[in-house]
């Protein structure tokens, strides 16, 4: 049993961490600091499974 989840601000928060990206990895390459290059790297798979995750745990439901 899953709680009551809104696909659209799941997304919506993956959306955020994604458009995060690109400044904290280029902040991270150019102050040349490998801690917040991962930072940045972390919130792209972050972002990339959340979507995925939502998605296979919404669609068990339905099934159920």
């Amino acid at each position: 049993m899953s709680p009551d989840i809104d696909p659209i601000n799941v997304d919506g928060i993956a959306f955020v961490l994604i458009l995060l990206v690109l400044p904290v990895v280029s902040y991270g390459t150019m102050v040349e600091s490998e801690l917040i290059w991962g930072f940045g790297l972390a919130l792209l798979l972050l972002g990339s499974l959340i979507p995925l995750v939502t998605e296979f745990w919404l669609q068990e439901d339905d099934e159920a």
